[in-house]
């Protein structure tokens, strides 16, 4: 609506002078994310940038699909996750339980949804829109529509790890 269009509208025009977005209030990456970490999240935009054919050095279009982000993809709802500032680690783990569950939710309801914590570079601006009080602190937005299948971006299957990989179950032999 009016009020979604507003925002979408002022972070254009501060992506103008900070192309990628103002510090965050918590770290979305580890400042020393390990190999195995960082080469995945690598991975993901490499393949990413693949599929859309933009190469490396084409920075602009880089930011161009980045600024994507700040328009929900053209999804016409978007939903801003807080989490209270008091709250500890095992409260942030609820929050991620409380957005998979919206996810799983509407794809329920033949939906799809893009969770998208690179709101969180625009928190001050979210925060002036939906007058969030200051015990809050801005998590991650959620983009909320129908998934265009026509555009090449959607095909996109990035790569998971094997179960093996990352968990180990003991007493199922």
């Amino acid at each position: 609506d009016k009020k979604l269009n507003n925002l979408i509208k002022d972070v254009k025009k501060e992506l103008l002078k900070f192309p990628k977005g103002h510090p965050t209030e918590y770290a979305i990456y580890p400042k020393n994310l390990s190999e195995i970490y960082f080469d995945r999240r690598f991975r993901c935009g490499e393949d990413m940038y693949s599929i859309l054919n933009i190469k490396r050095e084409e920075k602009e279009k880089r930011r161009e699909q980045f600024r994507k982000n700040f328009e929900l993809f053209g999804a016409p709802v978007g939903i801003f996750v807080y989490i209270d500032r008091t709250m500890g680690y095992p409260q942030w783990s609820d929050v991620g339980m409380f957005i998979q569950s919206v996810l799983l939710l509407a794809l329920e309801n033949n939906l799809h949804t893009c969770a998208q914590e690179s709101w969180a570079s625009f928190h001050d601006l979210v925060n002036k829109h939906t007058k969030a009080p200051k015990n809050l602190m801005l998590f991650c937005g959620i983009s909320i529509g129908y998934m265009d299948t026509s555009k090449v971006i959607n095909n996109l299957k990035t790569e998971r790890a094997s179960l093996n990989e990352i968990a180990k179950f003991i007493g199922f032999d």
